[in-house]
């Protein structure tokens, strides 16, 4: 439970990193903003723009650690963790390897009490 409880809170983090503070130290490390484009003019026009699908997750995922469990819950929760996991696999494989434990890890470890019964 501890597990899903952080993916929400890590989309969260994203959402105020990309809208908010993206002229902070913290999201250009973090999202590793080169050094030119850290400078451009426009970063603060391109970046609120960039999380918009992060505000959508947050609910879906914190929705079954709050409703009754049963079995609705579990497939909002199942469905939205494989929307993230599915998708977070592409950017390893096609670019940086060091992403695999930013991007695809932290909605595969959730899934594992889901879906193995332990």
């Amino acid at each position: 439970m501890i597990l899903l409880g952080i993916l929400p809170l890590q989309h969260i983090l994203i959402i105020l990193l990309q809208i908010f503070f993206i002229q902070s130290k913290i999201p250009k490390t973090s999202f590793n903003l080169p050094q030119h484009l850290q400078k451009h003019p426009n970063l603060k026009l391109i970046f609120p723009n960039q999380p918009l699908y992060n505000p959508f997750l947050p609910p879906p995922l914190i929705s079954p650690l709050i409703l009754p469990s049963n079995t609705l819950p579990y497939i909002i929760h199942l469905f939205f963790l494989l929307s993230l996991f599915i998708p977070a696999l592409f950017p390893p494989l096609t670019s940086n390897k060091s992403i695999i434990i930013k991007q695809p890890l932290p909605p595969f470890l959730p899934l594992i009490p889901l879906i193995l019964p332990i």
